[in-house]
């Protein structure tokens, strides 16, 4: 592809998540740990109306719902990328997964 003047695929891919790996870096491989006594006994005090009205239980979060927000928030407001190429980023990413098996067979195969 050099040859021809274009880019490779593989490598604007690559850049992009890298750039994508180093802005989220910090928060991906560090091991956070909050302690958070306050919280927890200001939770237990809550009467019935407070408890509605100010939902401070994580345990009632729907956390696939969470993750699926969070990741349309990276790729909105940390990557820069319009939701209108969502569609596009999927398909190309069920692309790259069928290569990707693809691949792993025929090395296994070999």
């Amino acid at each position: 592809l050099r040859l021809t003047g274009g880019r490779p695929i593989l490598f604007r891919l690559h850049k992009n998540v890298w750039s994508s790996l180093s802005r989220l870096e910090r928060f991906i491989f560090a091991e956070w740990k909050f302690h958070n006594p306050n919280t927890i006994e200001l939770a237990r005090k809550l009467n019935q109306t407070d408890r509605e009205l100010f939902n401070i239980d994580i345990s009632t979060l729907h956390w696939e719902e969470y993750f699926t927000k969070l990741l349309l928030g990276v790729r909105r407001y940390l990557n820069r990328e319009e939701e209108k190429t969502l569609p596009a980023a999927r398909s190309k990413d069920s692309m790259l997964l069928v290569f990707h098996i693809i691949w792993q067979i025929l090395v296994i195969a070999l």
